[in-house]
């Protein structure tokens, strides 16, 4: 069992996948080549890359099993039964304690899936979504937008609250705000974040709640963009590679396009855009779904404020295509890469403040008297 990782999971993470420096393979493209030749049982690379290179790596060496530790919006075609994805989120996480800072439903499958692989097993149903708990999304949706949860939705509520709450939960919950924030969150296996420093947003005002399964495309965008570019190029490239990658009209392009696109689509965080992947909420008549939707995004709109938002994120870009513009094409002086770099701090920081999934806005910020159903 071998595996190339670029830190993603931090060495509590290698540690808890039972994995030491003897299990490393390297990361430069010829070394991991060289390495790959020289290991004769079958390998599982836990792999954050781009996808020729991965296809170069499955062509060449046939006992090599791959598992993209997804980061973007990016879909890999599989190769047969030896490439595979693992279809939940597993955040390039800030700063230390990335490993312990990731939901216990995601490190539980990992670890299962590591074993499993060594049992000579795999179990590749662990690498898949978990399951999402439509009957508490939308009784939790229908609650903050003021409306009553339809009684025929409790049997199935019920039976998704049971194994977050380990027996202790039953249909009376819904009535009571925070609870069903908790049991939430303990269903998906996520964790609240929020979007803005508590210096500049009151606690408590709105919450977000990862849901393995629901994919916010305007997250996944805003991740991509913050750590493919924002991070990965302004802050970690030296100046001698920033000003080749600068250099690149088509890289610079890219990256344009993406903070473009990250700009130009603050909307997608709503919750409306929730609603058609929750199939309680679809099956209800029309008339009943659209006050939930009238709701939700009246809230999204007056606590988010997305037009907002988006002249910040969009002021921070501007800043940044100026000092890019502003240099000479193969100028290695350190005066214009600094500002540029400045200039990316800008707009990384804006757009950390953004969530990673859909907002939610909080128990009472629907509108009314609060999220009693």
């Amino acid at each position: 069992l071998s595996f190339g990782l670029d830190g993603k999971f931090g060495g509590e993470g290698l540690a808890a996948l039972g994995i030491d420096a003897r299990d490393r393979l390297p990361n430069a493209r010829r070394g991991l080549h060289d390495a790959l030749d020289d290991c004769a049982p079958p390998m599982l690379l836990l792999f954050h890359g781009q996808r020729s290179r991965t296809g170069d790596l499955l062509r060449k060496h046939g006992k090599l099993y791959v598992v993209h530790v997804k980061s973007s919006l990016h879909r890999y075609a599989g190769l047969g039964d030896r490439e595979h994805e693992l279809e939940f989120a597993v955040p390039s996480l800030r700063g230390g304690g990335r490993w312990e800072r990731q939901p216990d439903e995601v490190k539980s499958r990992l670890c299962g899936f590591v074993e499993s692989f060594r049992r000579g097993r795999p179990d590749w149903t662990l690498l898949a979504a978990p399951t999402v708990p439509e009957y508490i999304i939308a009784v939790y949706l229908t609650a903050l937008a003021g409306g009553t949860a339809p009684p025929a939705w409790r049997r199935d509520f019920e039976r998704e609250a049971a194994p977050a709450g380990a027996g202790r939960s039953s249909w009376e919950d819904h009535r009571d705000a925070p609870r069903m924030r908790e049991l939430l969150r303990r269903a998906c296996g996520g964790r609240p974040t929020s979007p803005c420093p508590p210096a500049a947003e009151p606690p408590g005002r709105f919450d977000v709640v990862a849901l393995p399964g629901l994919p916010c495309d305007a997250a996944r965008e805003a991740g991509r963009c913050r750590h493919s570019f924002l991070e990965n190029v302004f802050q970690v490239l030296d100046d001698r590679g920033l000003t080749a990658w600068l250099d690149d009209e088509h890289e610079a392009r890219v990256f344009a396009d993406s903070a473009r696109s990250v700009r130009d689509n603050v909307a997608g965080f709503s919750p409306v855009g929730m609603l058609p992947m929750i199939a309680p909420l679809v099956r209800l008549p029309a008339a009943e779904l659209e006050p939930i939707r009238a709701r939700l995004d009246a809230a999204f709109r007056r606590a988010f404020a997305p037009a907002e938002v988006a002249r910040s994120l969009g002021a921070r870009f501007d800043a940044l295509i100026v000092e890019m513009r502003a240099r000479r094409r193969g100028d290695p002086a350190p005066g214009p890469l600094a500002r540029i770099r400045r200039a990316a701090r800008a707009l990384h920081d804006e757009m950390t403040r953004l969530p990673d999934g859909f907002w939610v806005p909080s128990p009472g910020g629907g509108g009314g008297s609060g999220p009693r159903a």
